[in-house]
């Protein structure tokens, strides 16, 4: 999933314009309902993926300056590795700092394992992870930070790696398709209200 995820962003991303054009001209709507749609998507999918690719770096930085705090040789290499497991929906940076505090534990450094467990549970992925990435998404996609996270939430539950697009991708449009139905499809209420009553 993740590497179908990646092919289809790099495709995106590549031939992005052409792809623009030819999805724009299939759209059975009129064009400036079509130009907005395809706007909003394009934020949406610009919105998830810089969200994404800043969230795991900062974790990577934050996990980086514990794994300093600790002592621990290679604490540069276990941030970059912490940062890159960020981006792996399923696996998460938990996948890094879980085994460093482990590896500790093994040592007998008691304290400093815990010190890391708990840095790595609530700022690396509760304040990090479950914060700041829906804010750094929502702020390009203009989604409140709440839907957004059940967006992120439920397209990974339902698509894998790849729901991370498509789940706020659906979440940002829907509001706007119904708008569009009822604005443009869906008889006024002043309009009704001017027809005879039988």
């Amino acid at each position: 999933d993740l590497l179908g995820m990646f092919f289809i962003l790099f495709f995106l991303f590549r031939d992005g314009d052409r792809s623009f054009a030819y999805i724009h001209d299939l759209i059975p709507m009129n064009r400036s309902d079509k130009e907005h749609l395809m706007a909003r998507i394009h934020d949406t999918v610009i919105g998830v993926s810089r969200g994404w690719l800043l969230t795991g770096l900062i974790q990577g930085v934050m996990a980086m300056l514990v794994y300093i705090a600790v002592g621990i040789q290679g604490a540069v290499l276990l941030g970059t590795l912490t940062a890159f497991f960020g981006l792996l929906p399923g696996v998460g940076t938990v996948g890094i700092w879980v085994p460093v505090s482990i590896f500790l534990l093994a040592k007998g450094l008691y304290w400093k394992s815990a010190f890391v467990l708990a840095w790595g549970a609530l700022i690396v992925v509760g304040l990090i992870d479950l914060l700041a990435r829906p804010y750094l998404i929502g702020k390009r996609v203009e989604l409140p930070l709440f839907v957004l996270f059940f967006a992120l939430l439920g397209g990974i539950i339902v698509w894998g790696a790849k729901g991370v697009i498509i789940g706020p991708i659906f979440v940002a449009i829907t509001p706007m398709l119904l708008d569009t139905y009822r604005d443009r499809y869906l008889r006024r209420p002043e309009m009704r209200s001017k027809e005879p009553e039988v």
